[in-house]
């Protein structure tokens, strides 16, 4: 995660299809912090920032060893 947030109101996002996904058209925020996926072998974004790389909503599955979920929350940092 970054050590910043990526605005007031964010609203213009890709959603990925995925299974998390399934069904999800929209998603808002307010001031979340990007996340960053540095290995996409270990990870994927699944609600993407249009206005710069990185998102909001990520996911790294590990087959037979489980499933790790980050979502972006507003000044998670306070």
């Amino acid at each position: 995660m970054e050590n910043d947030d990526a605005g007031s109101a964010v609203a213009n996002v890709v959603v990925a299809a995925d299974p998390l996904t399934d069904h999800v058209q929209r998603v808002n925020f307010w001031r979340p912090a990007r996340i960053a996926v540095t290995d996409a072998v270990q990870g994927k974004v699944l609600v993407q920032d249009q206005e710069g790389p990185g998102g909001f909503v990520a996911v790294s599955r590990a087959p037979g060893r489980g499933e790790l979920r980050v979502v972006a929350q507003s000044l998670w940092w306070n």
